[in-house]
């Protein structure tokens, strides 16, 4: 089995509005989370203090508390500022991390299952450091196996209660391979902590997001990616066969990005090596990455994130022509804004540098622009303000 290298935690945490040592953030013995796992969790991704699709993370981290009546402790601004110096405390600013979120119902005065009316949930949010080398692991690909999914039927729901998952993975472990995928009455689900993609004849195929799996984030990114590249991916039941005679198996999760399968229950998958779909999936999102996540740093007056201006964070040379890539629904005008938007940053562009190309089925449409880029700002500037606009649903 690849070992995945150890995730070092940091020394600062944030818990219960307050920044302190590790060592100090102390939970009581009467805490609904330890005492029932009545808790959620949260994992953000964070690359070079960038966090990508955050706003969706906590999103997500919202609908959960709500599906068990917890109020909300923060808003997204007061998470966005509360990130930050949790990045800052930990000095980590360059590098690859994850920040775990984890939040509980809070403290029972007795140990019972009625919910208390006056109760205030702990929060608690840590970051731990993804050494390079685990990123290798995860590209050279994983081994897995199936197993029977014995989960509760709300799996959609990021709960703590994860026992089956820890015994799932742990019986991957005692076989000498990376991972399982969850089967259930013939057909497959998703992984212990990943979401599943197959390629089948150039089109990918990925289970429904309904209560069986967790929508991850990165699951609805690939999807998008999907759009722009022009893959035909279809989200339906897959079969325990379609799996075995995949050209290629995925897993996506947001601490391991795209991971390819190259063995399922001793069978190579493909070659035994990631395939070419992978590559340019992986590659795609990679770029995605770069213009599309939130930057959690300094600021200049405590309320917004600054704008990333350090030509040394980017890995282009300036200046240098740019293509940018969008992918929008189509409309009459939809030509028109793109333009609009393109010009309020670079005031030379032509608009018969855009080039159209619509979707299959027509509901989409796929631009790109041939940019000449001066330095970085105007280009993140541009990125921001497509990211804005409703009608684009993604720009690399």
């Amino acid at each position: 089995m690849a070992g995945l290298a150890e995730q070092i935690t940091m020394d600062t945490v944030y818990f219960n509005k307050a920044f302190v040592a590790h060592d100090k953030a102390t939970v009581s013995i009467k805490d609904r989370g330890f005492l029932y796992s009545d808790s959620i969790y949260e994992t953000l991704p964070i690359e070079n203090a960038r966090c990508l699709s955050l706003n969706d993370r906590l999103d997500r981290l919202n609908d959960n508390l709500k599906q068990l009546s917890i109020q909300p402790p923060h808003s997204h601004q007061e998470w966005h500022q509360i990130l930050t110096e949790l990045i800052e405390k930990n000095r980590a600013e360059s590098g690859r991390y994850y920040i775990y979120v984890h939040i509980t119902r809070g403290v029972s005065p007795i140990r019972q299952l009625h919910i208390p009316e006056s109760i205030q949930p702990t929060v608690l949010a840590f970051m731990g450091k993804i050494p390079t080398t685990q990123t290798e692991v995860y590209q050279k690909g994983f081994k897995v196996i199936t197993v029977e999914d014995n989960r509760r039927r709300d799996c959609f729901i990021k709960s703590t209660g994860l026992l089956p998952n820890i015994m799932a993975f742990d019986q991957a472990q005692q076989k000498s391979v990376d991972d399982i995928i969850y089967q259930h009455q013939g057909y497959v689900l998703e992984s212990s902590s990943s979401n599943l993609f197959i390629v089948e004849k150039d089109r990918l195929i990925t289970p429904p997001a309904n209560y069986q799996i967790i929508n991850g984030i990165t699951r609805q990114t690939v999807i998008e990616l999907a759009k722009l590249l022009e893959v035909d991916c279809e989200e339906r039941l897959v079969s325990l066969d379609e799996l075995r005679n995949a050209d290629e198996i995925w897993l996506t999760a947001s601490n391991k990005d795209i991971v390819p399968v190259i063995e399922l229950n001793s069978q190579r998958i493909g070659n035994g090596k990631a395939g070419p779909m992978w590559h340019r999936f992986d590659q795609a999102l990679t770029d995605y990455k770069l213009y599309s996540s939130i930057l959690l740093t300094a600021t200049d007056n405590g309320d917004q994130p600054m704008t990333d201006h350090h030509e040394s964070s980017s890995p282009l040379e300036f200046p240098c022509e740019f293509f940018v890539k969008i992918i929008m629904k189509n409309s009459d005008d939809c030509e028109e804004k793109v333009t609009a938007i393109i010009q309020r940053h670079f005031d030379a562009f032509n608009a018969d540098e855009l080039s159209l190309r619509p979707s299959k089925n027509d509901n989409y449409l796929a631009l790109t622009a041939k940019l000449q880029v001066p330095e970085k700002a105007p280009l993140d500037a541009l990125y921001k303000d497509l990211s804005d606009e409703p009608e684009v649903l993604m720009a690399l």
